[in-house]
């Protein structure tokens, strides 16, 4: 069977088509699952999000790997599925074992940023993202990232030029809508703030928080606007 491009990201898996690259992992024999199990299989789980799959499996490939060191990606890839299941402590520890692997691991960064951002460690946030951003100034999530960091801690104006950067590389980028909708939220603009979490639904649908936000502005938004 032909191998499905599979290639994880932060907060986006690279593929032709997620559910055929489902189905084919699906239907591998275990020896060659095994070969796929803790990067590949998990970045397509995460990317739908069956966060819980995506640590069952990459769990079960320990016992394939005993004599195995674990890569650096695929911490990330752990991480990244404890993140999504709110399992903070455990993602900022994997995310630390990531980088331990690799410093310059730019997801491990990036996407350590955005939880520290969640746990409100806004300065470290700011340092993890900072750093992406000198390993590689073209990666949107980054700023993205840095931006938000920045408007929980205040400094609103600076964070909306990070999150701004961040469209400007990748205006079909979930995060940057979302977290300009925060940034408008920010400033009590709620129509605004609703208009940018729609855009970002449209665009993906499972962008981590989104539809909890979009739950909590609508009936705000509807009062205002009678």
């Amino acid at each position: 069977m032909k191998e499905v491009k599979i290639m994880a990201r932060a907060h986006n898996v690279s593929i032709y088509k997620i559910d055929e690259g489902i189905k084919h992992f699906e239907s591998l024999n275990e020896p060659e699952k095994n070969k796929y199990l803790a990067q590949n299989g998990s970045a397509l789980y995460i990317k739908i999000g069956r966060n819980q799959d995506a640590i069952d499996l990459i769990d079960k490939s320990k016992k394939y790997k005993k004599n195995i060191k674990w890569s650096s990606d695929e911490y990330c890839n752990y991480a990244l599925a404890y993140s999504h299941l709110k399992q903070y402590d455990k993602a900022l520890y994997y995310y630390n074992k990531s980088l331990e692997l690799n410093p310059n691991n730019l997801y491990s960064l990036n996407n350590k940023a955005y939880t520290n951002t969640i746990v409100h460690n806004y300065k470290e946030a700011i340092e993890d993202a900072s750093r992406a951003i000198e390993i590689n100034p073209e990666f949107a999530f980054s700023y993205n990232n840095r931006g938000l960091a920045k408007i929980k801690m205040g400094n609103k104006e600076e964070g909306l030029k990070d999150i701004l950067k961040s469209l400007e590389l990748d205006n079909n980028n979930s995060y940057g809508y979302k977290n300009l909708g925060i940034y408008h939220l920010s400033n009590d603009d709620i129509e605004l703030a609703l208009e940018n979490l729609n855009k970002a639904y449209e665009i993906d649908p499972n962008t981590d928080g989104l539809r909890d936000l979009i739950n909590q502005i609508q009936p705000i938004s509807k009062t205002t606007s009678k």
